[in-house]
């Protein structure tokens, strides 16, 4: 493996294993530092939608969890915006969601599902906010989840209708790969395994599945 190929396999193993370990222990508090609080107040400007801007949940989800500016909070009311990628924190005290600076979140837990971010785009992955599906001995698969809006005419009225859209990532030797089927991930890992799930109908379950058999031969 190439230096720049290996620093990179080193920098994701990282910062799963540094997520996995700090989750286990943390700050128990609904409250954020004030000092941290600096980012600009919410506004779901977005009109009126068809469909939900927010990643499983319509409003703030309690319990959710954090690493902001290097400090790991647990049992926080968080919201993450999939049309604008912005994580939000209700402030309790002054009764305002606020938009976290994201350049301070390294990582956060929404519905028992864990996101991580990558800060530069490199070895095939940009930048962003990635949910982790599978980490293991050789293999890591992230998801770059978002939404737009989408303009439809119905019964002569303009209806903005949320589209979500899922891109799939798969990291093999230092380099992170797009998969977009079933076809496509055999190949990547010269692996052709037969699975009753159906990558076009639960590519995330697929994903994992696939990666979890072929990570323990």
């Amino acid at each position: 493996m190439s230096k720049p190929k290996f620093l990179l396999s080193l920098f994701f193993c990282g910062i799963l294993f540094f997520t996995e370990e700090s989750f286990s222990q943390g700050v128990d508090t609904t409250y954020l530092p004030s000092r941290l609080l600096n980012g600009k107040v919410y506004k779901q400007d977005h009109g009126s939608l068809k469909g939900d801007p927010g990643y499983l949940f319509s409003t703030f989800s309690d319990s959710c969890e954090i690493m902001y500016d290097g400090v790991y909070f647990k049992k926080v009311p968080l919201f993450y915006d999939l049309i604008k990628q912005e994580v939000i924190y209700y402030d309790v005290d002054k009764n305002l969601p606020l938009s976290l600076n994201k350049d301070l979140i390294s990582s956060f837990v929404i519905g028992g599902d864990k996101f991580i971010h990558v800060f530069s785009g490199e070895e095939g992955i940009e930048k962003g906010f990635y949910k982790v599906i599978f980490s293991g001995k050789e293999f890591e698969a992230l998801v770059a989840i978002s939404k737009s809006i989408k303009e439809n005419s119905l019964s002569n009225e303009i209806v903005n209708e949320v589209v979500a859209d899922s891109r799939h990532y798969v990291r093999v030797r230092g380099r992170f790969h797009k998969v977009t089927s079933e076809r496509a991930l055999s190949r990547l890992l010269k692996k052709d395994i037969k699975l009753d799930i159906r990558f076009k109908e639960e590519p995330e379950a697929y994903i994992k599945t696939f990666l979890s058999l072929v990570d323990h031969q």
